[in-house]
């Protein structure tokens, strides 16, 4: 329907501006502080939480599953939550592109044309199609 339509524009939209705020904060070259570094951490072991919980659910072959869980996480946790943290200076420029670089690799199964966009206006290295999938062990 219409709203469904709508929603899913709204998300391709998300994801572009999540990538431009990204792409701008790289250029800030701010100091990092020891807290910010623990951070880190921390969010970069969500991220990865992420992506085995929606990389579980598609070997289950429960796509509708997966699609919301990375569908939430990106707009809620990443978008609204963590962008914002990395405003107050609480997480690093570099890990925000870091667990870009995920959420563009975990969503690449279901918004595939946006998500190869964004990655090559983000200009980071290879086509996404070629990334391997996030497992901590890298």
């Amino acid at each position: 329907d219409e709203n469904t339509i709508r929603g899913m524009r709204n998300f391709a939209n998300k994801i572009w501006n999540a990538a431009r705020f990204v792409k701008m904060r790289v250029e800030d070259k701010s100091a990092v502080s020891e807290d910010t570094v623990k951070n880190d951490e921390v969010f970069l072991e969500q991220a990865l939480l992420v992506a085995k919980n929606v990389g579980d659910k598609i070997e289950l072959l429960k796509i509708g599953l997966a699609s919301e869980a990375v569908y939430e996480k990106f707009w809620h946790w990443f978008c609204d939550d963590s962008i914002e943290r990395s405003k107050k200076d609480e997480i690093s420029n570099k890990a925000l592109v870091e667990v870009l670089k995920l959420f563009l690799v975990v969503l690449h199964p279901f918004v595939p044309f946006v998500t190869e966009a964004v990655w090559q206006e983000m200009k980071f290295e290879g086509l996404l199609i070629e990334q391997k999938w996030p497992d901590g062990k890298n």
